[in-house]
C-alpha cells in the first residue's frame, strides 16, 4: 500500500449518514488501488450492514417466539408462524 493512502478501518460508533469514503463519485476510478479500497471498504459495509439486519430479524422471532411460548401455544406452532425449526424454538426455551 502507497504511504500517502490512508487505511479505513470500520468503527461500531461510525456515523453511518456520512460515509464519504463509500461514494463511487469521489473514487478515482484511474487509480487500481482507489478502486480496490473502494470495493473493499464497501464489502466490508455491506457484510457488516448484512449481519446487523439477519441479527435483528433473529431478535425479532425470538421476542415472538417467547411472547407466543407465554399465550400458550405450542413448540411446533411457534415454529411454524417464526419461521424457525422446532429443534432451534426448544433450544431457545433451554
Amino acid at each position: 500500500m502507497a504511504d500517502d493512502t490512508m487505511e479505513k478501518f470500520i468503527n461500531p460508533y461510525t456515523d453511518l449518514d456520512n460515509l464519504d469514503f463509500l461514494d463511487e463519485t469521489k473514487v478515482n476510478w484511474d487509480s487500481e488501488e482507489s478502486k480496490k479500497v473502494f470495493w473493499d471498504n464497501y464489502s466490508v459495509m455491506k457484510a457488516a450492514v448484512d449481519k446487523g439486519f439477519q441479527k435483528g430479524i433473529l431478535k425479532e422471532k425470538s421476542s415472538t417466539a417467547y411472547r407466543m411460548q407465554a399465550m400458550g401455544f405450542s413448540v411446533e406452532q411457534i415454529a411454524q408462524v417464526v419461521d424457525m425449526e422446532v429443534k432451534d424454538i426448544k433450544r431457545l426455551f433451554k
